[in-house]
């Protein structure tokens, strides 16, 4: 990079964030969908979702778009419709029961990991867990990060 470019992102940078134009159709496309199901809408949330998306794209290019990329900051665990983020640090367990049965799977350096295999998403890891059927992780879902004393359902972070 050389100077001119540099001078040119230093003058998108306030507070340790840049703004990034975008069209104003892909931001009226991403208020509206940040709306439905009663999400807030407005800027806010329209950073939130390109913040996520683009954070996603980038562990994905670092894994061969595999997995996300391993870190130690846990697993970033966002509700599309609320924006609401549920942080599940290294050594968090999710678990499901199925057909009388708990599987649980780990976080483990950023990814979720269950019998040896990496997930890329909670929604993935439920479906493989519960017989590759399709499942809502947030409503089958039971969490327990290192901190709490007993398990909890992923759907009450929502709330």
């Amino acid at each position: 990079m050389n100077e001119q470019q540099r001078q040119e992102v230093l003058a998108h940078v306030t507070h340790n964030l840049a703004f990034i134009p975008i069209s104003a159709d892909l931001y009226t496309e991403l208020e509206a969908w940040s709306r439905r199901d009663g999400g807030s809408g407005g800027p806010g949330a329209v950073a939130a979702i390109a913040d996520h998306q683009l954070w996603s794209f980038l562990e994905r290019m670092d894994q061969g778009d595999l997995v996300p990329k391993a870190s130690g900051r846990g697993y970033h665990w966002q509700d599309p419709n609320s924006l609401k983020v549920l942080e599940l640090p290294h050594g968090s367990e999710v678990r499901t029961q199925y057909y009388g049965e708990w599987k649980t799977a780990t976080v483990q350096n950023g990814v979720l990991m269950w019998e040896g295999k990496a997930y890329s998403s909670p929604s993935k890891l439920c479906n493989a867990m519960r017989g590759d059927t399709n499942n809502n992780a947030w409503k089958e879902f039971e969490v327990k990060r290192p901190s709490d004393q007993q398990f909890r359902r992923a759907n009450f972070f929502r709330r």
